[in-house]
């Protein structure tokens, strides 16, 4: 899927509904946890990647933090 604005140009990946997904939800995450996702590994061929989403929990009150999503890029290198 090609993502295109007047200033910006990038390929993401569309995924579809399927029975055979698994979708995990980590309930109480608190402000000082973290959850990361490895995108890429060199050691590994075809590696897709993690897909991931947000939906609207009506669990949540007024005073509860908001999640917040932040995607970073690192490079790590071993010797």
């Amino acid at each position: 899927m090609d993502i295109v604005t007047s200033n910006y140009l990038n390929e993401n990946t569309r995924i579809y509904f399927d029975d055979s997904h698994k979708w995990y939800y980590w309930h109480g995450l608190q402000a000082d946890e973290v959850i990361a996702f490895v995108q890429a590994d060199s050691q590994e061929e075809d590696r897709a990647g993690v897909p991931h989403t947000a939906f609207y929990d009506a669990r949540n009150t007024n005073e509860a933090q908001l999640r917040e999503s932040i995607e970073a890029r690192v490079f790590v290198y071993f010797d």
